[in-house]
């Protein structure tokens, strides 16, 4: 898996778990892998995709619901390109 499919899979973790560190358990990494790459496509953007809420876990942005479809779609892609 490249980089920025990595990336990715990170980021649409934490959309789904709502959290850092439960993203980071369910893909079996550390927590500040899965806070590296939502760091790294927010800055790379210049877009904020999660909102976080301190105990209280990510929130989806408006703008962050976009990317993460945009996201989804293309994984998908990929995993249909790849089988």
């Amino acid at each position: 898996m490249n980089a920025l499919t990595r990336q990715f899979r990170y980021i649409l973790a934490a959309a789904r778990e709502g959290s850092i560190t439960a993203a980071a358990e369910a893909e079996s990494i550390s927590a500040s892998s899965v806070l590296s790459a939502i760091e790294k496509f927010e800055s790379q953007y210049q877009t904020q995709i999660f909102v976080r809420r301190r105990s209280k876990g990510l929130r989806v942005t408006v703008t962050g619901e976009r990317v993460i479809a945009q996201i989804r779609h293309l994984l998908d892609e990929i995993d249909a390109f790849d089988s």
